[in-house]
């Protein structure tokens, strides 16, 4: 950096030894005024030049930078009393001095799934896996520039976000990656193995604190159908880079991954001899032709559903990870517990069958969303068979060879086959 005194001509004034002093402050009411690494208290000019080799500055801003000589100290002292003040005197110097930062870390950065070890695939971004970035501004000196702030001079940002290209089975139960910044509520989707982009996000994630970073909370998840399973697959965050509107840029190699899930809320057909039972329902899995050692590097471990093939039960399945809400038209819902299963009591008079619908969350839908329950009861007697004619008045007590009659009926109740 070179500051020249200069003379009518434009030119450094010869014989101009000096020490003239400097003087900097931040422009914006509110926002730190930084350090120069070079001390600038009194610039002293040999021959109208003063040159500093390196200067930098600390923080991001504008500086207003004023120097001018003192008076009764100017070079031309010896004309005072001949020479107007504006003609002996050096022109001061009064200019601003803009200060970006050098460039963007994302320490601290990370891709978490919704619950412990797994996200369930959703349409419905409440349930999502959360990419959390941490973007922090710094100097040259890899030292975080305070001002870089919202009410100071943070500017709007950019991201290319990139991921290890998915390969899902079936390809085509799932077409496209949906995402939502939860902080400035700007969302979007893309194709799936195509890149991605968000663009042009405010200076507000970089809130009014004095700390230089700035946080993206990133909701991600699938466009779910709930007719198409698909069986469970890594999703993994690479490059993560970051450019600001001057250009300024950033970025990290994340190399985390989530784990994702198509769920579903399950349960099987109940029978209750009286008029009430508890029913169980299943928090499950879809994974097709996984053998155990596939599906535990999942972190799959529970037993497979009680009545189909495919699913198996979740055991990292949490309340927050979605609950069913059940209700029916005829049958009374009573005390329901949720955890890695769910069980409900069922309540109607019997002879009775009656549907129960599960109200599961979004993402734990899968058909059919209800379950038969038939309630049933024993009657006083069963009937009798002779196979004696003639006597129709027998008893237990008194039962001829070929007879049988039981007056109780058995708990179980009978199912008829037609053939």
């Amino acid at each position: 950096t070179t500051f020249d005194a200069k003379d009518y001509n434009n030119n450094a004034t010869s014989n101009y030894n000096e020490a003239i002093p400097l003087t900097y402050n931040e422009a914006k009411v509110g926002c730190i005024t930084g350090n120069f690494n070079s001390s600038l208290v009194n610039m002293f000019f040999v021959n109208g030049t003063k040159n500093i080799l390196s200067l930098s500055y600390s923080e991001v801003g504008v500086i207003n930078i004023q120097m001018q000589e003192t008076l009764g100290l100017e070079f031309a002292l010896v004309d005072a009393s001949d020479t107007a003040d504006t003609q002996r005197f050096i022109t001061p110097y009064d200019q601003n001095w803009s200060y970006t930062p050098d460039h963007f870390i994302l320490t601290g950065s990370h891709f978490d799934n919704n619950a412990t070890g797994f996200t369930y695939l959703s349409s419905d971004l409440n349930m999502s896996a959360n990419l959390n970035l941490t973007i922090i501004a710094q100097n040259l000196n890899n030292i975080t520039t305070q001002n870089y702030n919202s009410a100071c001079y943070s500017k709007t940002t950019s991201y290319g976000l990139s991921y290890t290209p998915l390969v899902l089975s079936p390809s085509t139960s799932l077409s496209r990656i949906n995402y939502l910044e939860a902080n400035t509520s700007i969302s979007g989707n893309l194709l799936i193995n195509n890149a991605w982009t968000i663009a042009s996000i405010p200076n507000t994630i970089f809130s009014t604190d004095n700390n230089g970073t700035g946080k993206l909370n990133i909701k991600v998840n699938f466009d779910r159908n709930e007719t198409k399973t698909i069986n469970p697959f890594n999703f993994t965050a690479r490059d993560i880079n970051i450019t600001d509107f001057d250009g300024i840029q950033g970025g990290i190699d994340l190399n985390q991954s989530t784990t994702f899930y198509y769920g579903r809320a399950h349960a099987p057909d109940y029978r209750f001899a009286g008029n009430s039972g508890t029913a169980m329902m299943y928090y499950e899995v879809y994974a097709k032709d996984l053998n155990l050692s596939q599906r535990q590097a999942f972190g799959i471990t529970g037993n497979q559903g009680v009545d189909s093939v495919n699913w198996y039960q979740n055991a990292l399945h949490v309340n927050t990870s979605g609950v069913t809400n059940p209700s029916s038209a005829t049958i009374t819902i009573g005390a329901q517990t949720n955890a890695t299963t769910s069980s409900v009591v069922l309540t109607h008079t019997p002879p009775h069958v009656g549907k129960v619908n599960l109200g599961s969350s979004p993402w734990l839908v899968y058909y059919p969303t209800n379950f038969t329950v038939e309630f049933y009861s024993s009657g006083s007697w069963a009937g009798a068979g002779f196979v004696k004619e003639g006597q129709p008045n027998a008893t237990d007590t008194n039962t001829t060879v070929g007879e049988h009659i039981h007056k109780t009926a058995p708990i179980k109740a009978n199912r008829r086959i037609t053939w």
